[in-house]
């Protein structure tokens, strides 16, 4: 099917068609990104977070709501931030367009009457709607999770007259920046470079690595600030930057601060990827 193919006879040209035609890419994608079989490593990504809780002693008799949200936050700081979300990302934002090339389909939509600017946007947009679907859920049934060993006593209370709520919002909205943040950067080594691969293990090490960094560098991480957002910040960069003396850990910013920081890098990264999709010549015997 040719993207913009399908065009109600009132569309008008310009800003309405752009956002027709957005809406048909978008839902093409999402039924590419959870019909085929090669969304089950995403799909099991997400589910590792769950898992994790489960098996992080939560179930101890001498379990309190204090040491289970503990859990959670370095469930969600060391595997759904730092590995999880990373890799999920990875497999679905390098593949809007590398994916296409390797299957030797893009050419259907460089064919179409449609922008590439608008095929980019289009395609980010459904990449980040399935990933927040995965790992916005699973930052939900992880989070919850905490409320198992006491029941609806925890749950009712916590909720209720407690900062639940609000500390849920924060790790979903640090999720779903995450999800805006690495997808742009991935959707860019996807239309960049042939082999992906290399420039997100780059990445990788970088995000890995960042708090052994000098402070002033260490801002310079998508990580950095993800893990400035959340309620309850895992400590574990902190006592293994003090093991291994390299200095203090960066400040961390105010949320508004992290917050802006992620949406510019997610837009320039996307500005980016848009702009290089614009000389991308198709050559399927390379």
């Amino acid at each position: 099917m040719k993207a913009g193919s399908e065009l109600a006879p009132d569309v008008a040209l310009g800003p309405p068609l752009w956002w027709h035609q957005t809406r048909v890419v978008i839902g093409m994608e999402l039924g590419r990104a959870f019909g085929r079989r090669r969304a089950l490593p995403t799909v099991g990504l997400a589910v590792l977070p769950a898992a994790a809780m489960m098996a992080s002693g939560l179930f101890a008799g001498d379990a309190t709501l204090a040491t289970a949200k503990a859990s959670f936050a370095t469930v969600f700081s060391r595997l759904l931030l730092g590995a999880c979300l990373f890799f999920g990302c990875a497999l679905v934002f390098t593949q809007l367009f590398r994916g296409e090339i390797l299957r030797q389909s893009l050419h259907f939509y460089f064919l179409s009457p449609l922008r590439r600017e608008v095929l980019a946007v289009a395609k980010y947009a459904a990449g980040v709607l399935a990933t927040w679907a995965l790992f916005g859920g699973a930052t939900i049934v992880s989070f919850l999770l905490i409320y198992l060993p006491a029941g609806s006593t925890w749950l009712v209370d916590d909720f209720a007259s407690g900062p639940a709520l609000a500390q849920l919002l924060a790790y979903l909205g640090t999720t779903m920046l995450g999800c805006l943040s690495y997808g742009a950067l991935f959707l860019l080594f996807g239309v960049a470079f042939r082999n992906p691969i290399l420039p997100a293990a780059a990445l990788l090490g970088w995000e890995g690595l960042h708090f052994l960094l000098p402070a002033a560098l260490q801002t310079a991480s998508v990580r950095f600030h993800l893990k400035g957002l959340a309620p309850m910040p895992a400590v574990e960069s902190t006592q293994l930057t003090d093991a291994l003396g390299t200095g203090a850990l960066a400040t961390v910013p105010a949320a508004w601060g992290s917050v802006l920081t992620l949406l510019a890098v997610a837009a320039v990264a996307l500005t980016a990827a848009a702009a290089l999709l614009r000389r991308i010549e198709i050559d399927y015997g390379e």
